[in-house]
């Protein structure tokens, strides 16, 4: 049944956005093929499995800040390259499929970060941080069957440390 909100009528499947104030279609998302590990920023096991680094970024389970469990996913860039940070490898995809990438961040204000994924070819989605958890997501549509790679890494040659938690990857139905 249709019902009204903010005297407008609108359908249960739509949803309404807080943020923009307009009615959004209520996403249906396939299960999740990321590790538990890396689904929890780290929480599951408290290691870094399924996180690796890229271009010189140090990674490590930390406790210094989480958005949510006790643990969060800290990556420090020396600042001697672009696109320093960290890659998650081997994520199944199929054919012309869109999948939405999401995940809090906690990025230096002003400090831009690339979040990529590829199947073989990549999109791009830029962010710029705000000293604060954050949340960032995008669709990307696969090429071909294959394996995806994600990376989040930072633009421009600066050496920072931010922290990653709550990670998703799922197909859009």
């Amino acid at each position: 049944l249709p019902k009204r909100v903010n005297n407008t009528m609108f359908r249960p499947r739509y949803g309404y956005n807080a943020r923009t104030g307009w009615r959004t279609p209520a996403e249906k998302l396939g299960p999740e093929k990321l590790s538990q590990n890396v689904v929890t920023g780290t929480d599951y096991l408290g290691t870094t499995t399924g996180f690796t680094s890229n271009r010189g970024g140090v990674l490590s389970s930390s406790t210094d800040e989480a958005h949510s469990g006790e643990r969060s996913l800290k990556v420090v860039t020396p600042g001697t390259q672009t696109l320093e940070g960290i890659v998650i490898s081997a994520i199944p995809v199929l054919t012309a499929t869109p999948y939405k990438m999401g995940l809090w961040a906690l990025v230096p204000a002003d400090s831009i970060i690339s979040l990529r994924v590829c199947s073989p070819n990549c999109q791009e989605h830029l962010f710029t941080g705000t000293g604060d958890w954050e949340p960032v997501s995008f669709v990307s549509t696969s090429q071909e069957q294959s394996t995806a790679s994600i990376y989040i890494r930072t633009k421009n040659m600066e050496a920072i440390t931010f922290y990653l938690d709550d990670f998703s990857f799922k197909e859009v139905l």
